[in-house]
């Protein structure tokens, strides 16, 4: 079985993975994510944060400044620590809320530029590293990884949405040994 991948102007066949292949595939995948996660936990512990107010800063780094329900979303804490949490990241001085330009019932939660400058001495150097890893891809090789990544990203947004979607007891009955 082969399978027909077009980057860029060029199309060529690849040979359907193997079991094994997407085996080391998932490996990598996860051991990726583990080596990532491991970078995040210095990244929290060079701004003494918790995971969730880390998860905060990525959320609002990545979509900008988001309302207290959207940001919410992205932290598996109930609306009540999601407010206790905004209320400690404005103490640090990394968030500001203000009111949403279009209701301004809602609140808004946005990093402030001390978050973003806080930031930069400690994600630069990772960034410099990415930009060489990435510059050293051939066009096609870009387009094909950058299409993988984009495929994984909304694998792990679904799964992690359905995960989301469960009851405590729900999601925890899925963790128990099957034995």
């Amino acid at each position: 079985m082969t399978t027909s991948i077009e980057a860029s102007t060029a199309s060529y066949q690849v040979a359907a993975p193997s079991r094994e292949d997407v085996t080391a595939v998932a490996d990598l995948i996860f051991r990726t994510g583990t080596a990532f996660d491991g970078f995040t936990s210095q990244m929290r512990r060079a701004y003494d944060l918790n995971a969730h107010e880390r998860l905060a800063l990525a959320a609002l780094w990545s979509h900008g400044p988001l309302t207290m329900t959207d940001l919410g979303s992205w932290i598996p804490l109930s609306r009540a620590a999601v407010t206790t949490l905004v209320d400690r990241m404005e103490e640090y001085g990394l968030v500001r809320r203000g009111s949403d330009a279009s209701d301004r019932r809602r609140t808004v939660v946005e990093l402030t530029p001390e978050a973003t400058e806080r930031m930069v001495p400690v994600l630069e150097p990772w960034g410099a590293d990415l930009a060489q890893v990435l510059g050293s891809l051939a066009d096609e090789e870009w387009t094909v990884i950058h299409q993988f990544l984009q495929s994984m990203r909304g694998l792990h947004e679904r799964h992690a949405n359905r995960l989301r979607a469960m009851g405590d007891e729900e999601i925890q009955a899925l963790a128990v040994s099957r034995a």
